[in-house]
């Protein structure tokens, strides 16, 4: 008994870290890599992820323009957390399989829980997508969405209102969740969508859920809910 609670203890304390969060999150990037292979110019530049967007422009601004250096640079910064990775951190097989399953709970736990909200969203914008593209976003929002809105707004603003400020901890993570979701929400509308109040509050909302998971359960899991989440409502 006491072995398999040190087994549960060391999965949920190793899969907080974030260089568990970022190994985890590489199927996704590849995959969504790969997906914007095989799509076309003018099709790319209508469902390319919104945090991608975001820093593909920052790299552009500094001269960096190639499409292929936001992956490169990611994947160089797995490997930086792997060989780099908190004392203690576990990055074993199983654990990985169990973040799968952990994360799918998650995302069927929201899918559920925002059936209205979500229904109404696909019908008024699913019809605009191929499935290539609703899989290439997926795919997409559980690595750079994660990473933008959640590893560095609310994370990122939370670590410097804690040193820079006396604020108590929980306002200053309900004040990083509320800016960071509204940042997420806004995001949706950088590409040809319309803005609509209905999806807006609907994103901050959602945005805060992956603010709870993110805060909880670490990058990896918040990730692959996010991802998980939106392939649920394309299936």
């Amino acid at each position: 008994m006491k072995k398999m609670l040190r087994k549960k203890a060391g999965y949920f304390q190793s899969s907080r870290t974030l260089a568990f969060g970022l190994i985890s999150m590489l199927p996704l990037l590849l995959g969504y890599e790969y997906l914007t292979l095989a799509a076309t110019r003018e099709h790319l530049l209508q469902v390319r992820n919104g945090a991608d967007v975001i820093l593909r422009t920052l790299l552009s601004a500094v001269g960096i323009h190639s499409p292929f250096y936001l992956g490169i640079g990611l994947v160089i910064t797995i490997g930086a957390a792997v060989l780099f990775r908190r004392k203690g951190t576990r990055l074993r097989v199983a654990y990985f399989f169990y973040a799968i399953v952990e994360s799918a709970f998650y995302a069927l736990l929201l899918a559920l829980v925002l059936t209205t909200a979500t229904d109404y969203i696909m019908l008024s914008m699913g019809e605009e997508r191929s499935f290539h593209a609703s899989l290439m976003l997926a795919l997409g929002a559980g690595v750079y969405e994660e990473i933008v809105f959640r590893l560095f707004l609310y994370g990122g603003m939370a670590l410097v209102l804690t040193h820079l400020t006396r604020l108590p901890l929980t306002l200053i993570y309900l004040v990083c969740a509320a800016l960071s979701s509204a940042v997420f929400s806004a995001a949706h509308y950088m590409g040809h969508e319309a803005f609509a109040w209905y999806t807006a509050v609907f994103r901050f909302l959602a945005g805060l859920l992956f603010c709870l998971i993110y805060h909880f359960r670490g990058l990896g899991i918040a990730g692959w809910s996010h991802a998980l989440y939106d392939l649920f409502l394309i299936l």
